[in-house]
C-alpha cells in the first residue's frame, strides 16, 4: 500500500528505531502505509545495517545463544537431530545448520538405532 504523502521525519526515525529493535520491515510497512522496501531504504539512509531474511527470522523466533549452544553440544555428544529438535522446539534442519555453522560435521540421516523417532 503506497503512502499518499511523505512520512514525517519523526515517523521515519521511529520506524528505524523499531526496525533496530527487531520489528520486521513488513510489519512496519503496514503500520506506516508504505512498501517494505521503503522501510529498508529509510533504515539504510539512517546508516543502520539491514538484516538479511534469515537473520530476521531467527530474531523473530528468538533462539537464544544458549539454545544454540545446547543444540550444538548435544549434537557433538552424539544426540540425533530429531531428539534435539523435539527437546528444544526447533526443526531438525535448524539443529543441523547450527552444527555446520559451529564447525561440527553433520552426520548423514539414516535408519540406524536412534536415528528414527520410532526406534
Amino acid at each position: 500500500m503506497p503512502a499518499l504523502f511523505k512520512q514525517p521525519a519523526e515517523a521515519r526515525a521511529q520506524a528505524v528505531r523499531d526496525y533496530a529493535r527487531g520489528v520486521s520491515s513488513s510489519v512496519l510497512a503496514r503500520r506506516y502505509g508504505v512498501y517494505p522496501m521503503t522501510v529498508l531504504r529509510w533504515v539504510r539512509q539512517a546508516g543502520q545495517p539491514v538484516r538479511d531474511k534469515h537473520d530476521a527470522n531467527r530474531l523473530v523466533l528468538g533462539h537464544s545463544a544458549r539454545t544454540r549452544a545446547e543444540a550444538v553440544e548435544g549434537y557433538r555428544a552424539g544426540m540425533n537431530t530429531y531428539a534435539l529438535a523435539q527437546r528444544l522446539h526447533v526443526h531438525r534442519s535448524t539443529i543441523a545448520r547450527w552444527a555446520r555453522e559451529a564447525g561440527v560435521p553433520v552426520r548423514p540421516v539414516g535408519r540406524g538405532k536412534g536415528c528414527s523417532p520410532h526406534s
